[in-house]
C-alpha cells in the first residue's frame, strides 16, 4: 500500500527509509501489539519495550513536531479504533487516565531483537488506568486490560 501510494518501485525503498516516509505521513499511525515481559525470553519482538520511545526519538532526529508524534500515538488511533477507545488518548474526567512522563530530550527504545525486554531511556513514570505502573526504571504493576472489539 505504502509504495502504491508513493509511487515506489518495488525492492527500491530501504526500511529506514519507508519507517521515515510513515512517520512523516498523516496517515500513519504508531502502534504496538507487543508488551514487555519479566522473563528475558516472553517476548520475541523490540516493539513491545520500545515502540513508541523508538519513534519519538527517530521522529525527533527527522525534525518532526513532538505534538505530531504524540497525536500519532494518542488521539488519532482513538478517533480510529472507536467505540473500543472512546476513554483512553484523551485528559479528561472519567477516562482511563494513561500517562506518560518523559524527557523529550533524552526519550530513546534501547530494545532489540537479541535483548527486546530493555527499558526505554528517557522515560520517568507510565500511569495505566490510573496506577503507576513503570518507575524509575522497574515495572511495578501490571495494569492493564485487554480492549477487544
Amino acid at each position: 500500500l505504502l509504495k502504491k501510494l508513493v509511487a515506489v518501485p518495488e525492492g527500491t525503498m530501504p526500511l529506514d527509509k519507508t519507517v521515515d516516509l510513515a512517520l512523516r505521513e498523516e496517515f500513519c499511525l504508531i502502534g504496538s501489539d507487543g508488551g514487555i515481559e519479566s522473563a528475558a525470553h516472553a517476548n520475541s519482538h523490540p516493539r513491545g519495550a520500545g515502540c513508541f520511545a523508538t519513534a519519538l526519538a527517530r521522529a525527533k532526529s527527522l525534525n518532526i513536531p513532538m505534538e505530531k508524534m504524540l497525536a500519532k500515538m494518542t488521539i488519532l488511533p482513538q478517533k480510529l479504533l472507536r467505540p473500543a477507545l472512546d476513554n483512553r488518548g484523551i485528559l479528561a474526567t472519567g477516562a482511563a487516565a494513561d500517562l506518560v512522563v518523559f524527557d523529550p530530550a533524552t526519550v530513546n527504545g534501547r530494545a532489540s531483537v537479541v535483548n527486546p525486554n530493555q527499558t526505554s531511556a528517557g522515560i520517568d513514570m507510565v500511569v495505566v488506568n490510573g496506577k503507576i505502573a513503570y518507575r524509575g526504571g522497574r515495572l511495578e504493576n501490571k495494569n492493564g486490560v485487554a480492549i477487544r472489539r
